[in-house]
C-alpha cells in the first residue's frame, strides 16, 4: 500500500492556502473505483518509470496489463511523449532521475512526496522538474506550482546532504499534461526557491499550533473532500451576493455598479465548484437508494449510436469508400510520421488565441486593447 504523506506536495495547494482544509478532511474517504481515471493515470505513471529507468518505449508494452488495467496504443503514445520530452533535457554529463521519494521535512512535518522524474544540469546550473499529469478535466499550469515546488526543495535537500547544492543556480519546472498536449514551464531561482520554503514552514507552524483557520478560494476548494459541508465556502459567497439595501422594504432596484458585478465574477469558479460538489453529493445518495424531499433522479434524452460489430460492414457494403469521411491528420500525428520538421513548419501558421478574461493575478500577458481595435479597424 502506498504511504502519503500529511503534509503531501500533490494536496499543498489545499493546505498551503486553507489551514484547516486537512483537518475538515479526516472524516471523508476519497472514493477511487479500480479503473477511475486515478487508477489509469497511476498505470501510465508506472509505464513511463520503467521507460526512463530501462532505456525502453511506452510501446514496448503494448498490450500488457498493469493492475488489471490494458495499456493499450493511446496510452503508450500519449507516455511516449512524456518519456520523449523528459530524454530531450538529458544528456551524458547530467544526473537524471525517475520516480525519485525526496523529503522536504525540513520545512514541513514529515513531508515527502515522489517527484515523476528531473535532470540535475550542473553544467547550466539548473534543475529540471518533471511532472506527468495524465488527466484532462483541469489544466495545469507550472507558474508557481505549490507541487513541484515542493519537490524541488526536497530534491535541493538530497543535494545539500551531498555538498554539491551550491553548484545550482536555478530549477525549471515542467509540466506535462500529454492528453491535452499541454507542455508548460516556469523558472524559479533557488533564492525564490528558499522563500517558499520559509512561507511553507510558517504556514505549517500554523497547523501545527492549532490554526484551522477555512479560507475559501478556487485552488484549496476545487479537490477539497469537505466542500459541500464547508459553511466556510457558504459565508463567503453569501458576503459577496448580499443585497445593498437597508430596508428590503424600500426596494428601487438599481443597476448593479461595475465592482458587484467584478465581485460575482472573481468569484465565479469557486461558486461552480461549490455547486458541483453539492450535485455530486446529491447524486451519490440518490444512487445510493436514499431518498431527498424535492430531487429526484430522471434520464437524460436517449441518444442513437451504431452498432459497432455489424453497423461498419453493412453499410461498406452498401456505400463503399461514401461509408468514411476524409480527414486531414492532425499536427502532432504528422510530427510523428514526418521527421523533416522544416517541411511541417513550413505547413503551418500560428493563430492568435481568442480573448480570454482572467483575474488579474493569473499567468498570461495582458492584451493591449487600443492595438487591438486599431488593427480591427483596419
Amino acid at each position: 500500500m502506498t504511504q502519503h504523506a500529511y503534509y503531501s506536495a500533490s494536496s499543498s495547494s489545499k493546505w498551503l492556502n486553507c489551514l484547516g482544509s486537512l483537518h475538515a478532511e479526516k472524516e471523508y474517504k476519497k472514493k477511487d473505483t479500480p479503473y477511475s481515471a486515478a487508477a489509469i493515470g497511476t498505470v501510465a505513471h508506472h509505464i513511463a518509470d520503467i521507460c526512463l529507468s530501462s532505456n525502453s518505449n511506452a510501446i514496448d508494452h503494448l498490450n500488457t496489463k498493469v493492475n488489471d488495467i490494458d495499456v493499450d496504443e493511446e496510452m503508450c503514445t500519449y507516455v511516449d511523449h512524456y518519456v520523449d520530452y523528459v530524454r530531450s533535457y538529458q544528456r551524458h554529463d547530467t544526473i537524471n532521475y525517475c520516480e525519485q521519494r525526496v523529503s522536504y521535512e525540513k520545512y514541513a512535518k514529515n513531508g515527502f512526496g515522489t517527484l515523476d522524474a528531473s535532470v540535475v544540469d550542473f553544467k547550466n546550473r539548473t534543475i529540471h522538474i518533471f511532472d506527468l499529469k495524465y488527466g484532462i478535466g483541469v489544466k495545469v499550469d507550472a507558474y508557481q506550482n505549490t507541487q513541484a515546488q515542493l519537490y524541488c526543495l526536497g530534491l535541493m535537500s538530497e543535494l545539500d546532504v551531498l555538498s554539491i547544492d551550491e553548484k545550482i543556480d536555478e530549477f525549471l519546472i515542467h509540466i506535462c499534461q500529454v492528453r491535452l498536449s499541454h507542455f508548460d514551464t516556469w523558472k524559479i531561482s533557488k533564492d525564490d526557491l528558499m522563500k517558499f520554503g520559509n512561507y511553507v514552514k510558517h504556514r505549517v507552524d500554523l497547523i501545527e499550533q492549532g490554526d484551522l483557520t477555512r479560507t475559501p478560494g478556487d485552488k484549496q476548494c476545487r479537490w477539497c473532500l469537505a466542500l459541500p459541508d464547508c459553511s466556510a465556502v457558504k459565508e463567503h459567497l453569501e458576503s459577496k451576493m448580499k443585497s445593498r439595501f437597508s430596508d428590503m422594504n424600500d426596494m428601487t432596484y438599481e443597476k448593479l455598479t461595475d465592482q458587484e458585478k467584478l465581485d460575482v465574477f472573481l468569484n465565479k469558479d469557486l461558486f461552480t465548484l461549490f455547486i458541483k460538489s453539492i450535485d455530486t453529493y446529491f447524486m451519490d445518495k440518490l444512487s445510493s437508494g436514499e431518498s431527498v424531499k424535492g430531487l429526484k433522479l430522471i434520464r437524460g434524452k436517449t441518444t442513437s449510436k451504431w452498432k459497432e460489430d455489424i453497423a461498419e460492414r453493412v453499410l461498406v457494403d452498401i456505400l463503399e469508400d461514401k461509408a468514411y469521411k476524409r480527414k486531414l491528420i492532425g499536427i502532432t500525428d504528422a510530427r510523428k510520421m514526418i521527421k523533416d520538421k522544416k517541411l511541417i513548419d513550413n505547413l503551418i501558421f500560428k493563430q492568435e488565441g481568442t480573448l480570454k478574461l482572467v483575474k488579474e493575478s493569473e499567468k498570461g500577458h495582458p492584451v493591449n486593447t487600443k492595438e487591438l481595435f486599431k488593427s480591427m479597424e483596419h
